[in-house]
């Protein structure tokens, strides 16, 4: 009778740790599925994405798209400009950068998420326009923003040729 309990024992404990073994492959597995999900929706999207720590006012991360926009050498480049070195003093409606970006990081962390147009710096010195989209995002339990960056550079030349064009035809 010893040996028989002892069988179910080890029988038991073999069952347990299958359940184990196939615990581990369905966690490894969903991991991967992560993974490609990751480099789907950041690594090889088309818009630039940028990771800022709020706390702190950095960039902590960024697709390569982010590093071709800027003109950045690298991706450790652009992780190492603060996110206002990458605007010029003053937006176009006169509003200085800094300030600004402030109230546009407010606005998002009080409603989730807040776009807008903003004028950016490459790494050249050369203004561009983005359409911008801040979304607050948990991270490694840390409330992070989600930066995406629509070039729209083409778009405002476009809108301001009609302007000058306007200008002319009511003068």
């Amino acid at each position: 009778q010893y040996t028989w309990e002892v069988s179910i024992l080890v029988g038991i404990i073999f069952l347990f740790l299958i359940y184990i073994q196939i615990s581990l492959h369905r966690h490894a597995k969903e991991l991967e599925n992560q993974k490609e999900l990751h480099e789907l929706v950041f690594t090889n999207t088309a818009s630039s994405v940028l990771i800022i720590d709020i706390e702190k006012n950095k960039f902590i991360d960024c697709n390569l798209a982010a590093v071709n926009i800027l003109k950045c050498d690298s991706k450790d480049d652009v992780l190492n400009y603060h996110p206002s070195d990458l605007s010029p003093e003053y937006q176009p409606d006169g509003r200085r950068s800094d300030e600004k970006s402030y109230e546009m990081n407010a606005l998002a962390t009080k409603n989730g998420s807040h776009t807008f147009e903003w004028k950016h710096l490459k790494k050249t010195g050369e203004e561009f326009w983005v359409e911008v989209i801040l979304t607050i995002i948990m991270l490694n339990d840390k409330r992070v923003l989600h930066v995406v960056w629509k070039d729209i550079d083409e778009k405002k030349r476009i809108e301001d040729a009609l302007e000058e064009k306007t200008k002319i035809l009511v003068n």
